[in-house]
């Protein structure tokens, strides 16, 4: 078995319900080739989504700003995630929902990919240790302030995955992102 997979949970891929271990995405999607796409993460709590519309407002946002059609309604998506937390019978958990222009052709030009990849997963919370003393660092890399994609939670995350691992370096529990205006990010 690949290594992360949970045989045990059921995803939800371009209108399927189907085992973890069975979603397969392909290797010519822009999410995977570019980070072109979207995604939102949100707590379960008591099998309830905390704040959806929320993040269901943003996703159809970046869908708009970034010119990818959104499969589903926001309404179709909630009924989506309910029907996954009940299947996963994880009412205290973390959800996915993940939006990327799908397969196309080689080159940054979106044209061609016209079939969206949409998936929803499920995650166990982390545990939750009491922490008394948090140790952080503030990152060395910066977030462009103003930037039109920083208003949707796009694919493209480097950024922030550079400044986990220069925190993990240095022994610490967190990095701290500032913009280029100086601003907590």
């Amino acid at each position: 078995m690949p290594l992360g997979l949970d045989v045990s949970l059921i995803v939800f891929l371009n209108g399927e319900f189907l085992p973890e271990a069975d979603a397969h995405i392909s290797v010519n999607d822009r999410g995977f080739l570019y980070g072109d796409g979207l995604f939102e993460t949100t707590r379960v709590v008591k099998s309830r989504p905390f704040r959806f519309a929320q993040h269901l407002e943003r996703l159809v946002r970046g869908a708009d700003f970034l010119k990818i059609k959104l499969p589903y309604t926001p309404k179709e998506i909630q009924k989506i995630a309910d029907q996954l937390i009940v299947k996963n019978n994880m009412p205290e958990s973390i959800l996915r929902v993940i939006l990327s222009r799908g397969p196309g052709v080689r080159g940054y030009s979106p044209k061609g990919a016209s079939k969206p990849t949409f998936a929803m997963t499920m995650h166990p919370v982390p545990p939750m240790d009491k922490v008394v003393e948090w140790s952080l660092i503030t990152s060395s890399f910066r977030i462009p302030a103003s930037d039109q994609l920083s208003s949707c939670k796009n694919s493209s995350k480097l950024l922030q995955i550079l400044a986990r691992a220069e925190a993990e370096e240095a022994g610490v529990d967190e990095a701290l992102l500032i913009n280029t205006n100086g601003e907590v990010a």
